[in-house]
C-alpha cells in the first residue's frame, strides 16, 4: 500500500491516477472528509489526518510501504513535512 499526501492537488492527483492505473494499492491522506470528494475515486482507501496533528498520522501510515508527499508552500511547511517524516521513522 502506498500513501499519497496531497492527492487533492494537481501533482498528487496525477500520482494517484498513475498509481491507480498501474494497479498499485493506494491510500490518500486528506485533511477532512469534505476534501475526499476531490479525489475522484482514484484512491483505494482514504484516511483523514493532518500533518499539523502528528498523532493522526499513525493511522495513515499503518500498512504503508511507500509515501509520496506533495504539499503546497506554507510558512510552517518544514514543521508539517517533518511531522510526517518523524511519524514514518518512529
Amino acid at each position: 500500500m502506498k500513501l499519497v499526501v496531497g492527492g487533492t492537488g494537481t501533482i498528487g492527483g496525477e500520482v494517484l491516477r498513475q498509481l491507480s492505473e498501474a494497479g498499485v494499492a493506494v491510500r490518500a491522506l486528506v485533511r477532512s472528509e469534505a476534501r475526499a470528494d476531490r479525489l475522484g475515486g482514484r484512491a483505494d482507501e482514504v484516511v483523514v489526518a493532518d500533518l499539523a496533528d502528528p498523532p493522526t498520522l499513525r493511522k495513515a501510515l499503518d500498512g504503508v510501504d511507500g509515501v509520496f508527499m506533495a504539499t503546497p508552500g506554507a510558512p510552517d511547511q518544514l514543521r508539517l513535512e517533518s511531522n510526517l517524516v518523524e511519524a514514518i521513522s518512529g
